[in-house]
């Protein structure tokens, strides 16, 4: 058993879809290391190529890699007769079968609340994953109804997937609101399998700023002349940042502050 050399370049050509980077060869040549390249829709290992002698251990050997990407499923074929060396070809094809694998595929809904307060927009969101550790971004556009949906695809075998965004992304709060921290239900926190279709929700609260001012009487009837208390009650909603206000409250004809009274408050 002797040494084979190729007398042509063996070209590898690939299926639509797949290409190729990165090819080298652990093949001789008569004066160093063999050349393979890795060009538009095909790998090569130039002539003049060396496959070494077989061993009492086992045949001889070189190897050919690079690094293969593809959009779909594809079978790549050598075909017959296409290593051409000075000892003979290939009598039959090589073939391989690279498969892809389809994306689960994350569909989002976005809520905002309460919806009697119309809001618009477009609303970035980011998945976060394990296995492999990337992020995925996207955006729901909100329209009637102050909800929305959008699919992301994420990459099959991937887990612990977490939505979250942040406030600085959202649509600026409609006038006399603002936003509270956004509620969220994640993914199945499962290895997403090829194909699957995953559902997740994020809801974000609206909470409005307006001052409210209520007024009453106690008792809300009194003989003429009589006295009653009347309290005025401010308020602003929950999260709201504290307000510093002032008011008047005039008086209708026929009221009059009682002698001796005080204004008093807990304000």
């Amino acid at each position: 058993n002797l040494p084979v050399t190729l007398t042509a370049d063996l070209v590898d050509s690939l299926p639509a879809g797949m290409t190729a980077t990165g090819a080298s060869t652990t093949c001789s040549t008569a004066t160093g290391t063999g050349v393979a390249e890795a060009a538009t829709g095909e790998v090569r290992l130039k002539a003049g190529a060396i496959i070494p002698a077989a061993t009492a251990g086992g045949p001889g050997t070189c190897t050919v890699t690079a690094t293969m990407v593809a959009t779909a499923t594809a079978t790549n074929t050598i075909a017959t007769n296409a290593l051409q060396t000075v000892a003979g070809s290939n009598a039959a094809p090589a073939s391989a079968i690279l498969t892809v694998l389809a994306p689960a595929r994350l569909t989002v809904t976005k809520t905002v609340t309460p919806a009697t307060v119309a809001v618009t927009g477009s609303f970035p969101f980011t998945v976060s994953c394990q296995t492999p550790a990337q992020t995925y971004p996207g955006s729901v556009t909100i329209s009637a109804g102050n909800t929305g949906t959008a699919q992301v695809d994420i990459p099959a075998g991937s887990s612990a997937c977490q939505l979250s965004e942040t406030l600085a992304s959202r649509p600026a709060a409609p006038v006399n609101y603002q936003w509270q921290d956004p509620v969220y239900v994640q993914p199945a926190q499962t290895v997403a399998a090829p194909g699957a279709a995953l559902t997740a929700s994020i809801t974000n609260p609206l909470v409005s700023t307006m001052l409210t001012l209520t007024k009453g009487f106690a008792p809300a009837a009194i003989n003429e002349g009589g006295t009653s208390v009347v309290t005025m009650t401010l308020a602003q909603p929950a999260g709201a940042p504290a307000a510093t206000v002032d008011f008047t409250d005039t008086l209708p004809a026929g009221i009059v502050m009682a002698t001796g009274a005080t204004v008093g408050g807990n304000c």
